[in-house]
């Protein structure tokens, strides 16, 4: 069975840290991008099969970063904010799910 690869991006690096432990601990392959733009790079590097993408950094934030990825590919993206207001949003620029934080690591 091939391992799933995800890619995780945060520009808080405790953030990005703590979902690769819990990530890896429960047997996924993780990438790290720490804003939009870098994030694009580690996608085709990658080729995840799913992102899981901070809403607020600097540059590329969440919300372009879905709509850049929904362009090119069908691959889940699941959006975390600490905006609740921004769901709706989030959904509307084609993610695939909506996570608020603090992220309940048990439900991710």
């Amino acid at each position: 069975m091939m391992q799933e690869n995800v890619l995780v991006v945060d520009d808080h690096p405790e953030i990005r840290d703590l979902m690769v432990k819990i990530l890896e601990r429960r047997g996924y392959r993780v990438s790290t991008a720490s804003d939009g733009h870098d994030a694009l790079t580690q996608f085709a590097l990658a080729r995840p099969d799913l992102v899981i993408t901070d809403l607020s950094m600097p540059g590329l934030n969440g919300y372009q970063l879905c709509r850049l990825i929904r362009g090119i590919s069908s691959v889940p993206v699941l959006i975390m904010s600490a905006q609740k207001v921004a769901e709706e949003k989030a959904y509307e620029m084609g993610a695939d799910a909506f996570e608020s934080k603090p992220i309940d690591m048990e439900a991710l």
